[in-house]
């Protein structure tokens, strides 16, 4: 949950809060009320009337270590270390407590200059009332924007207002997936800075944990086979089931070993004016 993350798509998570309200199907074995709970913080996780959400201290100063020290630093991708925003609540949420969190941490993830930031939400439609109004012409290039979805109801519902947000890569984290779905890669859709986008980068995965539900290997391999058809890139993160095996590479079928990242070194490289 923080520096050197678990998560095999990042290299450290940023998380400014804890909690959140359960929005949909995805929620329902939220992996991040679990360890709530845990730390006796369960609470949090509920409705904004009647919960508060728990403002966290560590994750503000290590955001900026971490992006200092990667100044430099040679890498194996195309472009510099991964910071996921948020996996213990959704930077997004409409609560009272969030709004002056929010703004101060959109005020640092705009101002690293090492790092991309990676963020994720199920609400993709609060994304432009709660970031600073001028990134809707000049969304900071190297912010990501994502949205987590689990069936086609889902994805038909959060795609479309995802992609209207003009930040400059776009990304479907399909996890946990619960049926099989059509991404409609091929589709484009107008931002609201008028130019057009559609998804850049996929993330699939199974559910995991305890109760985890179905999730079926042609499932996971159809949306491979859509993303290699359109040419977008995809981040197969974890079968599901076998807790030992679920998200162990070697154990996923051959077909499915993929761990693809979108390349964006000369969109991050004109920031830098280099």
């Amino acid at each position: 949950m923080g520096a050197n993350s678990k998560i095999d798509w990042t290299d450290h998570t940023f998380n400014p809060w804890w909690g959140c309200c359960k929005t949909s199907e995805g929620c329902r074995n939220c992996y991040a009320d679990g360890i709530a709970h845990r730390f006796g913080k369960g609470e949090i996780f509920g409705s904004p009337r009647s919960t508060s959400r728990r403002l966290t201290k560590t994750p503000w100063k290590d955001i900026v270590k971490w992006d200092h020290a990667a100044a430099g630093r040679d890498r194996a991708r195309d472009y510099p270390q991964l910071i996921f925003c948020m996996s213990m609540g959704d930077f997004f949420e409409e609560h009272p407590d969030v709004y002056q969190w929010r703004r101060d941490a959109c005020n640092i993830l705009e101002n690293l200059s090492h790092s991309v930031v990676q963020m994720l939400t199920k609400r993709p439609e609060n994304v432009m009332r709660f970031v600073p109004e001028y990134w809707e012409n000049a969304w900071p290039t190297h912010i990501w924007m994502g949205a987590s979805v689990e069936d086609q109801d889902s994805l038909d519902s959060r795609k479309r207002r995802l992609l209207s947000i003009p930040a400059p890569l776009h990304f479907l984290s399909v996890e946990p997936l619960l049926g099989k779905v059509d991404l409609k890669l091929y589709e484009f859709y107008k931002r609201l800075d008028g130019h057009t986008s559609k998804v850049d980068w996929v993330i699939v995965g199974g559910e995991s944990g305890p109760g985890a539900r179905e999730c079926r290997e042609e499932w996971i391999a159809d949306v491979v086979t859509q993303c290699r058809k359109a040419g977008v890139p995809v981040f197969v993160k974890q079968m599901g089931g076998h807790p030992n095996k679920r998200d162990m590479i070697e154990y996923f079928p051959e077909g499915l070993r993929l761990r693809q990242f979108p390349t964006l070194v000369n969109l991050y490289h004109s920031r830098q004016g280099e």
